[in-house]
């Protein structure tokens, strides 16, 4: 649904999937610049995927729930948080 909804509004190209590996653990760093970046790139990628999101995000319920239907955790930014990397 996500993905006709996003044609049908947005042109976007995507480049490079043939070198991501098809199986086994990979790390995506992607600099986005809205909360709609990240269900875009989850849209493109024939796998499935988890996200980090900060903390905070998770304080509003609605928020909570669209971020947790797409296999987010929490982090807490500016600082050593381990137990966001051991997810």
């Amino acid at each position: 649904m996500s993905r006709v909804f996003a044609n049908l509004f947005w042109k976007f190209r995507v480049f490079g999937l043939e070198n991501l590996p098809r199986e086994g653990g990979m790390l995506l760093a992607s600099n986005h610049q809205s909360l709609l970046d990240p269900v875009l790139v989850a849209m493109v990628l024939p796998r499935e995927m988890h996200f980090m999101a900060r903390r905070t995000l998770f304080r509003n319920p609605v928020l909570r729930a669209i971020i947790v239907s797409y296999n987010a955790f929490a982090i807490e930014r500016d600082t050593a948080d381990v137990k966001g990397v051991k997810t």
